[in-house]
């Protein structure tokens, strides 16, 4: 299955480890939202689009065919990929 939306990381493949499956994907440098929050630039973040990016994601995964439910959406999956 390819997904492909520029609110949607790329995923790369599954593994199987000794505490379960996991998922690959891309690694960015600025790292997940509660880390980019948490760093002295996220005060000229305008944080209405962060928002608006995740839902945008979130409604692309949900409306897919077949649909896509994340089951597990937290600051720590949400990867930061601004430029």
């Amino acid at each position: 299955m390819e997904l492909s939306h520029e609110s949607v990381v790329p995923f790369l493949r599954v593994v199987s480890e000794d505490q379960g499956p996991g998922l690959v994907s891309l690694w960015y440098q600025r790292g997940n939202l509660p880390h980019f929050l948490s760093r002295p630039y996220h005060r000229t973040v305008n944080r209405e689009i962060l928002c608006y990016d995740v839902v945008s994601g979130l409604k692309y995964l949900h409306t897919h065919e077949p649909q896509i439910i994340h089951g597990d959406l937290k600051g720590v999956r949400i990867s930061i990929t601004l430029a």
